[in-house]
């Protein structure tokens, strides 16, 4: 019987010196062990209109040219350079406008071949040197065209990213989703060689 008194008692004392230790802890502490909560009916009152003022200096309206040839599909990105405006469709070339909104021709072939591709996951430009890198989804592989509509090149790195972006000195920016929380990088820079 006294054994178990004891044990109670100890644990009794454990029990209210972590709610003592609690309570003494400054707020910001108790904050930063907390979960971070958003109460969106509390923000939700205090929403107000932004008016364009704010975020930008300028507003450019661009009507894009309708044809048989230029017309759009579902739109994935669109990357704007001083002289064009590129659009990634789902399952369709890259097409080109320039910036008052005609067309100038689809950059990229889709198919099988050596040139072509048959989806495409991202795409990037690097303005520099006209280039507009095509990454082909699943397959590691980048397509390199010019700004003319040109093939310039294909090469492959060892493994397939989710996304790439062109970085600097042709190299690239490479991502790809964690899937087991164990690889070793999640962002990687490459070079054409690899």
């Amino acid at each position: 019987m006294k054994s178990k008194t004891l044990i109670f008692l100890i644990l009794l004392n454990i029990g209210c010196s972590s709610k003592h230790d609690q309570k003494e802890k400054p707020a910001n502490i108790q904050a930063e062990q907390a979960f971070f909560t958003i109460n969106i009916p509390e923000l939700r009152k205090k929403q107000r209109e932004v008016p364009i003022s704010e975020i930008a200096d300028t507003i450019e309206y661009i009507p894009l040219q309708t044809s048989p040839e230029s017309l759009l599909g579902s739109i994935k990105d669109i990357q704007f350079t001083r002289d064009y405006i590129f659009i990634d469709q789902y399952k369709r070339p890259v097409a080109q406008f320039n910036r008052t909104g005609k067309f100038i021709r689809n950059v990229s072939q889709l198919g099988r071949g050596p040139e072509e591709y048959v989806v495409m996951r991202r795409f990037s430009i690097n303005e520099e040197h006209r280039r507009i890198y095509i990454l082909s989804n699943f397959i590691g592989r980048i397509q390199v065209y010019s700004f003319e509509g040109e093939y310039i090149q294909t090469f492959r790195f060892p493994q397939n990213y989710g996304e790439i972006v062109w970085s600097r000195d042709s190299s690239f920016m490479c991502f790809h989703e964690p899937e087991r929380g164990t690889e070793k990088y999640v962002f990687e820079e490459r070079n054409s060689n690899n």
